[in-house]
């Protein structure tokens, strides 16, 4: 095999290799640890709970999408009571999103049934084997972050 299908055959493998994770972390772990959020809700809990709060704008440009998008789901989120709206004391245009208690309780323990799962699943890997996953999977965020991508 030469290196040209031999690389082709990584891009396929490294393709299906991601499909099958993003469909088994969902299937098992979103609907049965989380029930009644959707994957996108629990993205969104996780980001505006790493940063404290944020503006739809903001969220939507960490994300990649459109500003109305977010809203649809900041919408459910707020009706869920897992987050606020907030306007800015300074600037009264601006309005944060921020996590209620329910809300940080919520990203606890996904956050914390996440870890348990992942364990789970690589403690069956040594530990150099998991570091390299690690490296590689750096490196792919790198690559997702170029604007070209």
């Amino acid at each position: 095999m030469d290196e040209e299908e031999r690389r082709s055959l990584a891009y396929r493998r490294t393709g299906e290799f991601i499909y099958f994770w993003l469909r088994r972390f969902y299937a098992k772990f979103y609907i049965q640890v989380m029930p009644g959020l959707t994957g996108n809700q629990l993205f969104v809990l996780t980001l505006i709970g790493r940063h404290g709060r944020l503006t739809v704008s903001e969220l939507a440009g960490d994300w990649g999408v459109s500003p109305s998008a977010i809203t649809g789901v900041t919408d459910r989120l707020a009706r869920q009571g897992l987050v606020v709206r907030r306007r800015d004391e300074g600037d009264r245009r601006l309005v944060y999103l921020e996590l209620t208690e329910e809300g940080r309780k919520t990203v606890s323990a996904f956050l914390q049934q996440r870890q348990n799962m992942i364990a789970r699943h690589f403690d069956r890997m040594s530990l150099s084997e998991v570091e390299r996953m690690v490296a590689t999977m750096e490196q792919m965020m790198v690559i997702a972050q170029d604007k070209e991508f």
